[in-house]
């Protein structure tokens, strides 16, 4: 196992726990969106960065309103009804979990 596989398999660990990747029952992957696909923002969000740095010692310096909104649980309803009308209600940039496992392996964060 590589050292990316490994790293891959900790940051997935990490979303299983934090995450609810049970309520779309897809495994999760590289292209997996943090935000679209497990639902984590706020102090979630804020918390998998945290653990970036204590686990990994990525330094991360990055908004966080960028990728997901605030601890807002409200905002998930227009993004419901949006995709329930077939709209893309898209309007975080994208994160996903290779984003992050590359994150690891420079050691920083793209943004930085």
């Amino acid at each position: 196992m590589t050292a990316s596989d490994e790293n891959f398999t900790k940051v997935v660990g990490q979303l299983s726990r934090v995450s609810r990747p049970a309520r779309t029952r897809a495994p999760i992957r590289p292209e997996t969106e943090i935000y679209y696909d497990l639902g984590l923002y706020g102090d979630d969000l804020f918390e998998l960065f945290r653990w970036l740095r204590q686990e990994f010692g990525v330094e991360v310096h990055v908004r966080l309103s960028k990728y997901a909104p605030s601890e807002t649980p409200w905002l998930a309803l227009p993004k419901a009804f949006s995709r329930l009308m077939g709209q893309n209600a898209s309007r975080y940039a994208s994160l996903t979990v290779g984003d992050i496992v590359a994150a690891i392996e420079r050691g920083r964060w793209a943004d930085d």
